[in-house]
């Protein structure tokens, strides 16, 4: 299935969370790209999406300018599917499954996991690792999937 997925932390937990802003250079000059790229050191690459009204109109989430969110721009989603649809246990070593649990030691997070073309249909607060994993292996089933939201709020 085609699932996109965007993250949304806070600026200040980017490397935090293993983060760092792909740049280029020219003529000696440290270059940013419009907008920004993020890669993760195994290589998970995002992009930021400047435009947080989307987010508070389509989801109902509320940003800041303290806040960063980010577009997957990999295909790497597709792994975690296969793995959680072909064997018995979720692949704890999955790439992209060590970066979302992660998101979960942070004190606010946002994670949309939805198909193209669907809308969001449940809305999960996550404050562990294994309820990460959980709600992921069931959402992405074959069988029954399901368009999230995966989130932590600030206390």
């Amino acid at each position: 299935m085609d699932y996109c997925l965007d993250v949304i932390i806070r600026r200040n937990d980017i490397e935090n969370a293993g983060l760092s802003e792909k740049t280029n250079e020219w003529n000696g000059e440290i270059i940013s790209y419009i907008p920004s790229q993020y890669l993760t050191d195994s290589g998970i690459a995002f992009e930021e999406i400047e435009d947080h009204s989307f987010y508070e109109n389509r989801y109902g989430i509320e940003l800041s300018e303290e806040d960063v969110a980010m577009h997957l721009k990999s295909d790497i989603i597709r792994d975690l599917e296969y793995g959680i649809n072909t064997c018995l246990d979720i692949p704890a070593d999955n790439t992209l499954l060590v970066f979302l649990k992660q998101l979960t030691k942070f004190t606010m997070f946002y994670v949309v996991l939805v198909r193209e073309d669907e809308e969001l249909k449940e809305r999960h607060e996550i404050h562990s690792e294994e309820e990460m994993c959980k709600v992921l292996s069931d959402c992405m089933k074959w069988t029954d999937p399901k368009d999230v939201l995966l989130y932590k709020k600030l206390s």
